[in-house]
């Protein structure tokens, strides 16, 4: 078995209060990572066009196959991070919770299906999925 260390600093680091980094400082982060982690996770994609903008530069320069575009496990998130070229790789999430399931009106086969058809549109904008993350997972039936 192959175990494959991912470094999210790069992104959890700006989820503090009053925390953002400028871009170069993001350069910078991402730089001193991928010296020690082969793959970085960044900024969530979806939310501002200037974080797009950003995850964009990181990725153009570290290379598509070395960054993780963070985002929801949504369709229309995967044609934002296809903006950043064939081949980026993505890491998705999902709210599982009762809580969250309920707030989405979702069961839990209607998570599993969505799964399905967000990892085949994927696949189908040359997208590659490194990691699917279902939050607050053990407070959930999935």
């Amino acid at each position: 078995m192959e175990v494959e260390n991912w470094d999210t600093t790069l992104r959890e680091g700006e989820q503090q209060a009053g925390v953002h980094f400028s871009l170069n400082e993001k350069i910078e982060i991402a730089d001193i990572l991928l010296n020690k982690y082969r793959v970085a996770e960044t900024i969530e994609v979806h939310c501002y066009k200037h974080t797009f903008d950003e995850a964009k530069k990181i990725v153009d320069k570290f290379g598509k196959n070395r960054v993780i575009l963070h985002h929801r496990l949504s369709k229309n998130d995967i044609d934002v991070s296809s903006k950043c070229g064939r081949n980026v790789y993505v890491g998705m999430y999902l709210g599982v919770s009762e809580s969250h399931l309920k707030a989405l009106n979702m069961s839990p086969k209607d998570v599993m299906e969505k799964l399905r058809e967000v990892l085949e549109y994927a696949y189908q904008c040359n997208v590659k999925v490194g990691k699917i993350a279902f939050e607050d997972s053990p407070n959930s039936d999935i």
